[in-house]
């Protein structure tokens, strides 16, 4: 006996079904396209259409290579990371990027303790001024909140990875003198030489501003501001 017809309300699911997806393909390839040939008009759509926000996240967490969430957490001007960088640094002279980025590393490195993230699929990022609160964070945690304390006040920082860990780096256009260092301390040029940049680690209770974080090589050095991507040369 022959099988029985399928109902004809299931055939036409099917159908639908395959219309819906041939709809939605073509829209993509014929975005792809725009984008290509007429990408100014492309971006301009896609900013009317609510898409380019969630276009532009894509590309940044392809550029940073998975990383982008470490940079989105860094939070200069959240009120409570500026008026703890303003306290922290209140006795530094106007413009004394050396001692405010000491005072910030110190603070960070002795107030904050490391505590790793609880177990699970993915690493657990903390908001900065909740690292604060818990008085506690991974290496991530204590260097975002590190990056957002250093933006509070001006100074241009770096977040530099490697393939285990992540830390600060703080920039200034002068080099930082000597008695705001370290011993041992180093730096590094971006820019051409324009910036003088130096390692903030704050998993170090003892940490002194330029002291370097055992590494072989830096992977990713990103800006979580402004999300561009830097090589380094060590000055010394």
């Amino acid at each position: 006996m022959a099988a029985p017809p399928r109902p004809t309300k299931q055939r036409s699911r099917g159908a639908f079904a395959s219309v819906l997806l041939g709809i939605i393909l073509a829209l993509l390839a014929a975005t792809v396209i725009l984008m290509i040939v007429y990408p100014d008009e492309a971006r301009e759509l896609l900013q009317d259409s609510g898409l380019r926000e969630a276009v532009e996240q894509i590309e940044r967490e392809d550029a940073h290579g998975g990383r982008a969430q470490y940079l989105d957490a860094v939070a200069p001007r959240d009120e409570g990371v500026r008026e703890l960088a303003i306290e922290i640094t209140r006795k530094c002279k106007e413009q004394d990027r050396g001692c405010e980025a000491s005072r910030l590393l110190t603070h960070v490195a002795s107030k904050i303790k490391y505590v790793s993230d609880p177990r699970g699929e993915g690493d657990f990022v903390q908001p900065p001024m909740r690292t604060v609160e818990l008085g506690a964070g991974d290496c991530e945690d204590q260097t975002i909140l590190l990056a957002s304390l250093f933006e509070a006040v001006g100074i241009r920082t770096l977040l530099a990875f490697t393939d285990n860990h992540v830390y600060a780096m703080a920039c200034t256009e002068e080099p930082i003198a000597k008695r705001h260092l370290g011993k041992g301390a180093v730096s590094y040029a971006i820019d051409g030489g324009e910036l003088h940049c130096y390692p903030a680690e704050p998993t170090n209770p003892k940490a002194r501003l330029g002291q370097e974080h055992e590494h072989e090589g830096f992977l990713h050095v990103a800006d979580p501001v402004d999300g561009s991507i830097h090589q380094f040369v060590r000055e010394g």
